[in-house]
Protein backbone atom coordinates (compact mmCIF):
# COMPACT_ATOMS: atom_id res chain seq x y z
CA UNK A 1 0.00 0.00 0.00
CA UNK A 2 1.33 3.41 -0.87
CA UNK A 3 -0.25 6.77 -0.14
CA UNK A 4 -3.55 5.02 0.63
CA UNK A 5 -3.58 3.03 -2.63
CA UNK A 6 -2.47 -0.42 -3.75
CA UNK A 7 -0.65 -0.09 -7.06
CA UNK A 8 -2.99 -2.57 -8.71
CA UNK A 9 -5.98 -0.52 -7.51
CA UNK A 10 -7.67 1.86 -9.84
CA UNK A 11 -7.03 5.46 -8.87
CA UNK A 12 -8.16 8.72 -10.33
CA UNK A 13 -5.56 11.00 -11.84
CA UNK A 14 -6.57 13.75 -9.39
CA UNK A 15 -5.04 11.73 -6.53
CA UNK A 16 -1.60 11.50 -8.15
CA UNK A 17 0.37 14.37 -6.64
CA UNK A 18 4.06 15.26 -6.85
CA UNK A 19 4.44 13.83 -3.34
CA UNK A 20 2.88 10.54 -4.50
CA UNK A 21 5.24 10.37 -7.49
CA UNK A 22 8.16 11.09 -5.16
CA UNK A 23 7.05 8.17 -3.02
CA UNK A 24 7.05 5.98 -6.13
CA UNK A 25 10.65 6.94 -6.83
CA UNK A 26 11.97 6.46 -3.29
CA UNK A 27 10.76 4.34 -0.39
CA UNK A 28 12.03 4.28 3.16
CA UNK A 29 11.49 1.18 5.23
CA UNK A 30 11.86 1.66 8.97
CA UNK A 31 13.47 -1.40 10.55
CA UNK A 32 13.25 0.01 14.08
CA UNK A 33 16.95 0.35 14.89
CA UNK A 34 17.92 1.84 11.57
CA UNK A 35 16.35 2.95 8.32
CA UNK A 36 16.95 0.84 5.21
CA UNK A 37 16.44 2.81 2.00
CA UNK A 38 15.45 0.83 -1.05
CA UNK A 39 14.87 2.39 -4.41
CA UNK A 40 14.40 1.39 -8.02
CA UNK A 41 18.14 1.91 -8.54
CA UNK A 42 18.84 -0.97 -6.10
CA UNK A 43 17.37 -3.41 -8.62
CA UNK A 44 19.45 -4.97 -11.40
CA UNK A 45 16.88 -3.72 -13.92
CA UNK A 46 14.70 -0.66 -14.42
CA UNK A 47 11.01 -0.72 -13.51
CA UNK A 48 8.59 2.12 -14.01
CA UNK A 49 5.21 1.12 -12.57
CA UNK A 50 2.52 3.29 -14.10
CA UNK A 51 -1.27 3.23 -13.87
CA UNK A 52 -3.07 1.57 -16.77
CA UNK A 53 -1.76 -1.98 -16.84
CA UNK A 54 -1.19 -4.57 -14.12
CA UNK A 55 2.00 -4.11 -12.09
CA UNK A 56 3.02 -7.75 -12.54
CA UNK A 57 2.92 -7.38 -16.35
CA UNK A 58 5.06 -4.24 -16.12
CA UNK A 59 7.65 -6.04 -13.96
CA UNK A 60 7.74 -9.04 -16.31
CA UNK A 61 8.22 -6.70 -19.27
CA UNK A 62 11.02 -4.88 -17.41
CA UNK A 63 12.78 -8.19 -16.77
CA UNK A 64 12.42 -9.20 -20.43
CA UNK A 65 13.75 -5.80 -21.55
CA UNK A 66 16.71 -6.09 -19.15
CA UNK A 67 17.54 -9.57 -20.46
CA UNK A 68 17.33 -8.42 -24.08
CA UNK A 69 19.56 -5.42 -23.44
CA UNK A 70 22.10 -7.32 -21.33
CA UNK A 71 21.38 -5.45 -18.07
CA UNK A 72 20.86 -8.87 -16.48
CA UNK A 73 22.43 -12.06 -17.77
CA UNK A 74 22.36 -15.80 -17.33
CA UNK A 75 23.07 -17.00 -13.79
CA UNK A 76 22.57 -13.51 -12.29
CA UNK A 77 20.69 -13.60 -9.00
CA UNK A 78 17.11 -12.35 -9.10
CA UNK A 79 15.95 -10.02 -6.30
CA UNK A 80 14.12 -11.62 -3.41
CA UNK A 81 10.37 -11.16 -3.02
CA UNK A 82 10.93 -8.75 -0.15
CA UNK A 83 13.58 -6.69 -1.97
CA UNK A 84 11.60 -6.44 -5.20
CA UNK A 85 8.30 -5.64 -3.48
CA UNK A 86 9.91 -2.88 -1.40
CA UNK A 87 11.98 -1.37 -4.21
CA UNK A 88 9.11 -1.39 -6.72
CA UNK A 89 6.48 -0.64 -4.07
CA UNK A 90 4.24 -3.51 -5.05
CA UNK A 91 2.55 -6.17 -2.96
CA UNK A 92 4.68 -9.26 -2.18
CA UNK A 93 1.87 -11.43 -3.62
CA UNK A 94 2.33 -9.58 -6.91
CA UNK A 95 6.06 -10.36 -6.82
CA UNK A 96 5.26 -14.04 -6.19
CA UNK A 97 3.03 -13.93 -9.29
CA UNK A 98 5.90 -12.39 -11.30
CA UNK A 99 8.38 -15.02 -10.14
CA UNK A 100 5.95 -17.86 -10.84
CA UNK A 101 5.36 -16.52 -14.36
CA UNK A 102 9.10 -16.17 -15.02
CA UNK A 103 9.72 -19.71 -13.71
CA UNK A 104 6.90 -21.13 -15.86
CA UNK A 105 8.24 -19.47 -19.01
CA UNK A 106 11.78 -20.72 -18.30
CA UNK A 107 13.39 -17.36 -17.50
CA UNK A 108 14.06 -18.08 -13.80
CA UNK A 109 14.99 -21.11 -11.78
CA UNK A 110 14.46 -21.14 -8.01
CA UNK A 111 17.22 -22.91 -6.11
CA UNK A 112 16.27 -23.82 -2.52
CA UNK A 113 18.47 -21.93 -0.08
CA UNK A 114 20.15 -19.96 -2.87
CA UNK A 115 17.29 -17.89 -4.27
CA UNK A 116 16.23 -17.38 -7.85
CA UNK A 117 18.63 -17.11 -10.78
CA UNK A 118 18.29 -16.17 -14.43
CA UNK A 119 18.35 -19.27 -16.65
CA UNK A 120 20.96 -19.54 -19.41
CA UNK A 121 18.53 -19.88 -22.32
CA UNK A 122 21.29 -19.72 -24.94
CA UNK A 123 22.21 -23.30 -24.05
CA UNK A 124 18.69 -24.50 -24.89
CA UNK A 125 18.32 -26.22 -28.27
CA UNK A 126 17.05 -23.95 -31.05
CA UNK A 127 13.74 -25.81 -31.37
CA UNK A 128 12.93 -25.17 -27.67
CA UNK A 129 13.83 -21.49 -27.96
CA UNK A 130 11.67 -21.17 -31.10
CA UNK A 131 8.82 -22.92 -29.29
CA UNK A 132 8.93 -20.22 -26.59
CA UNK A 133 8.52 -17.35 -29.07
CA UNK A 134 6.37 -19.00 -31.75
CA UNK A 135 3.17 -17.30 -30.53
CA UNK A 136 4.82 -13.85 -30.69
CA UNK A 137 6.25 -14.63 -34.14
CA UNK A 138 2.80 -15.65 -35.37
CA UNK A 139 1.31 -12.46 -33.94
CA UNK A 140 4.03 -10.31 -35.53
CA UNK A 141 3.54 -11.96 -38.94
CA UNK A 142 -0.25 -11.60 -38.76
CA UNK A 143 -0.14 -7.96 -37.66
CA UNK A 144 2.57 -7.12 -40.22
CA UNK A 145 0.50 -8.66 -43.00
CA UNK A 146 -2.67 -6.95 -41.75
CA UNK A 147 -0.89 -3.59 -41.82
CA UNK A 148 0.44 -4.17 -45.33
CA UNK A 149 4.11 -4.81 -44.58
CA UNK A 150 6.06 -6.84 -47.07
CA UNK A 151 8.27 -9.62 -45.70
CA UNK A 152 11.32 -7.49 -46.44
CA UNK A 153 9.86 -4.43 -44.66
CA UNK A 154 8.86 -6.46 -41.62
CA UNK A 155 12.30 -8.10 -41.38
CA UNK A 156 13.92 -4.67 -41.73
CA UNK A 157 11.76 -3.27 -38.90
CA UNK A 158 12.65 -6.29 -36.74
CA UNK A 159 16.38 -5.79 -37.43
CA UNK A 160 16.15 -2.11 -36.47
CA UNK A 161 14.37 -2.98 -33.23
CA UNK A 162 16.88 -5.77 -32.50
CA UNK A 163 19.83 -3.41 -32.98
CA UNK A 164 18.22 -0.71 -30.83
CA UNK A 165 17.75 -3.17 -27.95
CA UNK A 166 21.29 -4.54 -28.31
CA UNK A 167 22.70 -0.99 -28.44
CA UNK A 168 21.10 -0.18 -25.07
CA UNK A 169 23.09 -2.92 -23.35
Amino acid sequence: MLGGFFLGESISLRKITPAYVSQLNQYTYDTGAKSLRLSMSDLPFKINITPGSPAYEQVIQAVHRALASGMIQANDPFPSVRALSKAARINPNTVHKVIQHLVNEGTLVVLPGRGARIVDTETLPLNLRLEQIQEQLDHLAIEGSRLGFSEKELLSALKITWRKIQKNS
